[in-house]
């Protein structure tokens, strides 16, 4: 039987894939005007410095933000422009090794923790604190329905440092300053000494405190998207259903690691090109950000030993 989570995490993998083929062909291209490539910095060097021709305008504005970058001049390029620029061209012509194993060297040093965002918005810029968790099933709860529902895979960065919070197994709401094991930020909560704090009290104390996230470790935290019945009408016998379901109770029945990073530029798609030039920018910098909810249960009927 598949699990939710190894639904998702196949999901994962195709997308990888998907960048991976993409990469492939770049090299292919190279190759036959007789030049060994490795990455897209050799095929530039190849096209006589000259970046190919912009079919749309958001190619065009691919092209000027790399032009800019091979000035010197990446602090130039904004968000906006960013999210305007096509993410297939740049992809192409980004000069830097694209494959996965070199993409995920950059994004172990930039951005080295994963998780995963739940949600019903189509996103290629977070705005403000940004909330994910190690527990793609989790992750799932923070969507409703499964029509545009999307889970975003993500690596998670820091540069001021995080507070750790040890939960211990409680409920959201149910943490107790001893549990936060950074002190300065503890110091903004005796305000509620003897109380009960929760996620966003700790969240905001540190922020002021400064920190880049916070890392709840092992909490209850399920989201209002929460529907153990959400496998229903998806072609599945009832006893497929019933195991599904049951999967899906147990994969919540046990704490997860929350995160919540309290500035959007130190987050990206586990699918990002993790260019160094562009770290201050808060754009998930990927042309395959998200994995649709929709049908995924439906269309990864996958068979191991006989079961999904």
């Amino acid at each position: 039987m598949v699990s939710v989570n190894k639904i998702l995490d196949l999901a994962v993998d195709a997308g990888e894939a998907a960048v991976d083929a993409g990469t492939d062909l770049f090299r292919s291209i190279a190759n036959a005007f007789g030049k060994k490539t490795t990455d897209a910095s050799d095929v530039l060097e190849m096209s006589v410095g000259a970046l190919p021709t912009a079919n749309t305008a958001a190619e065009d504005m691919a092209r000027k933000i790399l032009e800019l970058r091979a000035a010197g001049k990446a602090d130039e390029v904004t968000e906006a422009m960013m999210s305007a620029a096509d993410n297939p061209y740049m992809y192409a012509n980004t000069p830097l090794d694209m494959s996965q194993e070199a993409r995920m060297a950059r994004a172990d040093e930039m951005f080295p923790r994963k998780g995963f965002h739940g949600t019903n918005a189509d996103i290629d810029t977070f705005q403000g604190n940004v909330f994910s968790t190690d527990n793609p099933t989790l992750a799932s709860t923070y969507r409703m329905g499964s029509e545009d529902a999307q889970i975003y895979p993500l690596r998670l960065g820091s540069k001021l440092g995080d507070t750790v919070v040890e939960g211990g197994g409680a409920n959201w709401s149910q943490l107790n300053i001893s549990d936060v094991k950074d002190p300065a930020v503890a110091d903004w909560l005796d305000w509620a000494e003897g109380q009960k704090i929760s996620t966003r009290e700790i969240e905001q104390a540190a922020s002021r405190e400064g920190r880049s996230g916070v890392q709840f470790k092992d909490i209850n935290d399920i989201g209002p998207g929460f529907n153990s019945g959400q496998f229903k009408n998806l072609g599945y016998t009832p006893a497929e259903e019933e195991a599904l379901r049951l999967q899906y109770l147990q994969e919540l029945s046990k704490p997860s690691n929350v995160d919540v990073r309290l500035s959007p530029n130190l987050v990206r798609s586990r699918f990002a090109r993790f260019d160094p030039e562009f770290r201050n920018l808060a754009n998930l910098s990927a042309g395959f950000a998200a994995i649709g909810f929709s049908g995924l249960a439906a269309g990864l009927k996958e068979k191991e030993g006989g079961g999904i």
